[in-house]
């Protein structure tokens, strides 16, 4: 299995590559010169960041970079990979015989070679100009048919910078090709953007892909992956291969878009902008009808039975003007609370507001007498009668009402008033949690099925 190939963004690039920083990522990811045998087909993996520092321009003098011990040691383990690189193809091809027959094999003819597989992060170098093709992100084709010779902004930018180069130089590209065998496909990256191309320079014309990001981080919207689909059957015995229609068939790639990233995030954005401002817009619309709506003794939006205050029903004072006592009448107010007036017009004194100013008797002779008082009582005060029907109604008779008055009915003006920013805040927060709950189960409920 290849687990990884260094990029500039691992150990630096050319003379910026430091040997600790190498040896450390190879004790991660295994050593960065390579040879593997995958769906018969040879992979070979080339650090070309560290072999890039044999052809790096002086940054000081412009030209080409002395080979002094430093720099030669970046790029020294890289060339003799190369130089061996037959070799150890040779070997991998027998290793991977034995392992299909389950029998040590000797070894193989040295003109039998699997399909080679070129792996560099930095891509190979090419003319300025040359179009990428219709699948790069940025800056598609100017014209798709016929796609142009050249296009600049549909092209990788031949250019470099402190720790970065965006291609080979021709030096290092030619000697890596050229040592690598009968290539027939090259795998890069580092430009972060899908990129095809056929190297006619090189024998074979190898294509050129230079794979997409998978990470939204790397300034693409729809990140991908590469998927290369590898067929070539061969005979277990001597390695040459069953079918005779080329290399060149043996080899597929589908670029596999991953979802737009960003777009989703934006969605996200507004649907949680709409979402605020939904219940934004609801609680305002319930704290103005509650405004409307409320009165200064209730907060409830339904109309409630209302009890008046107990000063409302009795009487404010048992005084009554002096009456004549031939036509009197008895009326109940409360069950056998009775009230005696006169009926006579010169002396009536009509109801003031909620209050009666008569005598007040409680009992007396008019109970046995037809409703008829007993002259007596009637002109007596009421303080003077001890009779009573119940327990508790000589309260009455004393003008002291308030023992037996239910407080809970009177109900200052301002008790268990909310205020329209109460009901606002009130509101909204008890819709937020609603809302933030169900988004919370739900989003449990997709991690659980994913």
């Amino acid at each position: 299995m290849v687990a990884g190939l260094p990029g500039n963004h691992d150990i630096g690039f050319g003379n910026g590559v430091q040997t600790p920083v190498v040896h450390r990522f190879r004790s991660f990811f295994g050593e960065s010169n390579r040879v593997d045998i995958v769906g018969n087909h040879t992979i070979v993996s080339i650090d070309s960041v560290s072999y890039s520092a044999r052809d790096q321009e002086n940054p000081e003098t412009g030209g080409s970079n002395p080979n002094t011990r430093e720099t030669a040691q970046v790029w020294r383990e890289t060339q003799q990979f190369l130089d061996n690189i037959k070799t150890l193809k040779q070997e991998a091809l027998r290793k991977e015989l034995s392992t299909l027959t389950g029998k040590d094999s000797p070894a193989t003819d040295p003109d039998i070679q699997l399909p080679t597989i070129l792996l560099t992060h930095v891509p190979l170098y090419r003319e300025p100009h040359t179009p990428c093709g219709p699948l790069r992100e940025h800056w598609p084709p100017s014209s798709t048919n016929p796609l142009p010779d050249k296009d600049e902004r549909n092209a990788i930018h031949i250019g470099k910078g402190y720790q970065y180069q965006n291609v080979l130089t021709p030096i290092i590209s030619n000697e890596i090709v050229g040592k690598a065998g009968r290539v027939m496909q090259v795998y890069s990256g580092d430009d972060h953007d899908y990129c095809e191309i056929i190297h006619t320079e090189f024998s074979g014309a190898p294509k050129e892909i230079t794979v997409k990001s998978m990470s939204l981080a790397m300034s693409v919207r729809e990140p991908a992956v590469q998927l290369a689909t590898l067929w070539n059957p061969i005979d277990t015995e001597t390695g040459h291969p069953v079918d005779s229609g080329g290399s060149s068939t043996t080899l597929q790639n589908q670029m596999c878009l991953l979802p737009n990233q960003i777009s989703i995030f934006i969605v996200y954005g507004y649907t949680l902008a709409l979402t605020i401002l939904a219940l934004f817009l609801h609680s305002t619309y319930l704290s103005f009808r509650h405004k409307a709506g409320s009165s200064a003794n209730t907060d409830s939006i339904l109309p409630l039975a209302y009890r008046r205050p107990i000063y409302d029903y009795y009487p404010c004072s048992t005084e009554f003007p002096a009456a004549s006592p031939s036509t009197t009448s008895s009326n109940s107010i409360g069950g056998a609370y009775s009230v005696t007036r006169s009926r006579a017009a010169s002396t009536t004194v009509p109801y003031e507001a909620r209050g009666f100013k008569q005598t007040q008797t409680v009992g007396g002779s008019a109970e046995g007498n037809n409703g008829v008082p007993d002259p007596a009582a009637s002109m007596a005060p009421s303080g003077a009668n001890t009779r009573s029907r119940r327990q508790g109604w000589t309260v009455l008779d004393n003008n002291d009402y308030s023992e037996i008055a239910d407080a809970s009915l009177e109900r200052s003006p301002t008790s268990r008033v909310r205020r329209p920013f109460q009901v606002f805040r009130d509101e909204l927060v008890s819709s937020t949690k609603w809302v933030g709950g169900i988004s919370f189960g739900w989003y449990l409920w997709l991690l659980w099925t994913w």
